[in-house]
């Protein structure tokens, strides 16, 4: 019963932790034109492929709308298609990038030395590729979302709408991609992809921002997000039901135990009082035998008496 008590309760601690995190799964960021996030993370996992994939929403106005930078253009990613690249630049895409300004759409850009190439997808489908030399992105730069890593200038600013950027340590194939942009913005699939999702949304919107950047719910997925706080509400009841249940079951053990010990205390005592009857019956026995032995030597030598004489 106890470790049936247990094991529910750490299901629903599991599953509130799970609401939790899709609470920020499910936050998106608005940069202004001064807004942005920069910080160091390890980079080593992306030396040789590098994958990086983000909803966004395109409403800045500067020249290139720089929304992921690292480095001096060591990888570069512009909302707009213009300037993108991958240890070698540029890649222009805007020719082929046909999204409606203020319209949600998927981003990708993928890389990798063994390909020789960078891979610039929009919706799941190719837009453009550009060979590279075959280097590796070197390690000891600032990963900057909102403007360009080195310039941190209003040409550069982003000034749009960012969700569910991850940045995986793999080449995703135009296939995994698609997969992804089909799925749609608010999925609550688990990532088919997540052993290599290193940088997650979940972590990257916790980091320290600068300038105007605010959190929003996209209203695309407010119903799920509704859906996920009232399951975190019902995990957070029934964790406190279970935490109660509990502490009765552990209540309970504690005087079944008790009344067992008291139980073992009185056996032991009984066994010992048995032990005692069973000594004195020994005892008893031993002195029965001793009076048997007395009575026949009684009647040997009573058999030579002269009873006349009495």
């Amino acid at each position: 019963m106890m470790m049936l008590s247990l094991l529910v309760y750490l299901v629903l601690a599991y599953h509130s932790v799970k609401a939790t995190t899709y609470s920020y799964q499910f936050k998106g960021l608005k940069f202004a034109d001064d807004g942005y996030i920069q910080f160091s993370p390890e980079m080593s996992p992306f030396v040789n492929k590098m994958s990086v994939c983000s909803w966004i929403r395109d409403l800045g106005s500067s020249a290139y709308r720089t929304f992921f930078s690292y480095g001096k253009d060591t990888v570069r990613f512009d909302s707009n298609g213009r300037y993108n690249c991958a240890t070698k630049c540029n890649l222009d895409v805007r020719s082929q990038l046909s999204v409606s300004e203020g319209t949600w759409f998927l981003v990708c850009l993928t890389f990798s030395t063994a390909s020789r190439s960078m891979r610039y997808y929009a919706d799941g489908a190719l837009l453009g590729t550009l060979q590279t030399p075959g280097s590796a992105i070197p390690t000891g730069h600032s990963i900057t979302l909102g403007n360009h890593a080195t310039y941190l200038h209003s040409s550069y600013a982003f000034g749009g709408e960012m969700f569910q950027l991850n940045i995986y340590a793999k080449e995703l194939s135009g296939e995994e991609i698609k997969r992804m942009a089909d799925a749609g913005m608010c999925s609550t699939k688990e990532d088919e992809n997540e052993d290599v999702r290193v940088l997650k949304w979940e972590d990257i919107v916790k980091k320290t921002r600068t300038g105007t950047v605010t959190e929003f719910i996209p209203d695309q997925c407010v119903e799920e997000v509704e859906r996920r706080m009232d399951l975190l509400e019902e995990c957070q009841q029934s964790l406190e039901e279970s935490e109660q249940t509990l502490k009765e079951t552990v209540k309970k053990k504690e005087i079944i135990e008790q009344t067992l010990n008291q139980t073992q205390t009185k056996l032991n005592s009984t066994e010992l009082q048995l032990e005692n009857v069973s000594t004195n019956l020994n005892r008893t026995a031993d002195d029965l035998q001793t009076a048997l032995k007395q009575l026949e030597q009684f009647n040997q030598t009573s058999q030579s008496w002269d009873w006349d004489l009495f």
